[in-house]
């Protein structure tokens, strides 16, 4: 165990050798003022983050935006054969239909005994 005497020695000497590197009182007032520097500089990187990140939003299309996109591409897409589907439509019945019977030019009419197929099969007698 050192000896008290020698402690303290060995730590004057230490402060010795601290005080001969400190800086001294002027240095430290005048770093005072780069030290206030530093915010301005955590100031301009955060302002320019905000403005970057408003000129992402404002320049990239919100997902409703390209969902809206989407949706108008998907109407506005016509198929190659649309052209076979329009059919025409069958005139207006003039009086209420009857069982047995057709109205002329529709294309049930073939299954009437008396439409454009004859007359209707019948069973031959050994079947």
């Amino acid at each position: 165990m050192p000896d008290d005497r020698e402690l303290r020695a060995a730590f004057q000497a230490q402060r010795a050798a601290e005080r001969e590197r400190a800086p001294g009182y002027s240095r430290v007032i005048a770093g005072r003022g780069m030290a206030r520097r530093r915010p301005r500089g955590l100031l301009l990187a955060g302002a320019l983050a905000v403005l970057t990140l408003v000129a992402v939003l404002l320049l990239v299309p919100s997902r409703a935006a390209r969902e809206l996109a989407a949706a108008r591409r998907v109407m506005a897409w016509e198929s190659p054969t649309a052209f076979l589907l329009p059919a025409s439509t069958p005139p207006l019945l003039d009086s209420l239909p009857r069982f047995g019977y057709s109205v002329p030019g529709s294309a049930l009419r073939a299954l009437d005994p008396g439409g454009p197929l004859g007359p209707s099969l019948t069973r031959s007698p050994g079947s």
